[in-house]
């Protein structure tokens, strides 16, 4: 088919070919640096396998790029067999099927930063197939532009999710300190709607007061700022009412078996890491007592507001945590390969009875002193 065709047209193809080739090859060193970068044994499966394919497709371009410019070679149609079939391997070379286009697509969605609006009207399994997607430049960047976001959603990976909450609680701290000096050098009120700030019975400002204030804001800062020097693992951050926090013992992304210990009454981020039998601490102890293999993680769930000694006596506060719960415990394991114990303590047996009622993503469900 090529024999007598214009050697220029056919340099071009051959070129354009081999320009795919090249933005194949370099889609492979990309995929080859998330491999590296991603512990996840089933994320590096599946990018190894399709850094493997898109070397197959860049290898077959060039070889299609070399038979359309050996077929220039061959010159004048009276030629002998062995030019026929060389220009009969070049026609096939142009002609055959290949799926570039699904390629680039694929390419662009990779480099392409999903909204925040679309990953919160997904489930965990779409949010986390969602993010797999992405370069990890991508997911990096809209981790550190929307951290409340990334933050709290299910089905994230952890490791931007513990990076999403660290950055919550510096800005938290920053907020503390602010307030300890508002407390401390309380400004005059100008104007209607002034958040000034002041402690004043009768007009007066009562030194007492502030500095019992002011002793509080700092107490949380300084507990805050432990959080971050132990880099410890918070997969949730959200300190408004009686806040809300989840913590992760060991590697939740590659652990085969996850126990999610979910708190009773009386729990609230104040006293989330109190060291005399705290919620926090007990879930520390039963990661430690568990550790008979390295693929065991233990996760701190206070995802709902407990109810006090009085509220406990409804069930008001546990059905409000359900829907919490169980999209918590889809988002720890999308892919259904983890076995996941919950552990429910006191009231959150309630919680977790409840979720349970309609369905959870949990292989086994143990109450410790059940109401």
């Amino acid at each position: 088919m090529f024999v007598g065709a214009d050697p220029m047209r056919l340099a071009g193809l051959a070129d354009i070919v081999d320009q795919y080739a090249a933005r194949l090859g370099l889609m492979g060193s990309e995929v080859t640096d998330t491999v590296r970068r991603q512990s996840g044994a089933a994320t590096c499966r599946a990018l190894s396998r399709l850094e493997r394919d898109l070397g197959e497709r860049a290898e077959e371009l060039r070889w299609r790029a070399a038979a359309i410019e050996e077929a220039q070679q061959v010159g004048m149609p009276l030629l002998v067999a062995f030019g026929l079939h060389r220009s009969r391997l070049a026609e096939f070379a142009a002609l055959a099927v290949f799926d570039l286009g699904g390629w680039e697509r694929a390419y662009a969605r990779w480099r392409t930063t999903p909204s925040t609006s679309q990953l919160l009207k997904m489930d965990p399994a779409e949010v986390a197939n969602a993010i797999a997607e992405v370069a990890p430049s991508v997911a990096e960047d809209l981790t550190r532009r929307n951290p409340r976001v990334i933050g709290g959603l299910d089905g994230v990976p952890p490791e931007l999710r513990y990076r999403a909450n660290r950055i919550l609680i510096a800005a938290e701290i920053a907020g503390l300190e602010r307030q300890i000096s508002m407390v401390q050098n309380p400004q005059p009120a100008t104007g209607v709607g002034s958040s000034a700030f002041s402690i004043k019975i009768a007009g007066f400002a009562i030194p007492a007061l502030v500095a019992t204030a002011a002793a509080a804001l700092a107490e949380r800062a300084d507990e805050y700022r432990r959080w971050l020097e132990e880099d410890r693992q918070i997969l949730l951050f959200a300190p408004v009412g009686d806040g809300r926090v989840v913590e992760v013992f060991g590697d939740l992304t590659n652990a085969t078996r996850v126990a999610v210990v979910i708190s009773g009454m009386s729990n609230s981020i104040d006293n989330f890491s109190s060291d005399e039998g705290g919620f926090r601490a007990n879930a520390a102890i039963l990661f430690d007592a568990s550790q008979t293999t390295d693929d065991i993680a233990t996760v701190a769930w206070l995802g709902y507001d407990t109810p006090d000694s009085v509220g406990a006596a409804v069930r008001a506060r546990a059905e409000d945590g359900v829907p919490h719960l169980r999209r918590f415990l889809e988002g720890i394991d999308p892919n259904d390969e983890k076995i996941v114990t919950v552990v429910a303590h006191s009231y959150g047996s309630v919680v977790a009875g409840l979720a349970a009622g309609g369905g959870i993503a949990a292989s086994n469900l143990v109450f410790v002193g059940s109401p």
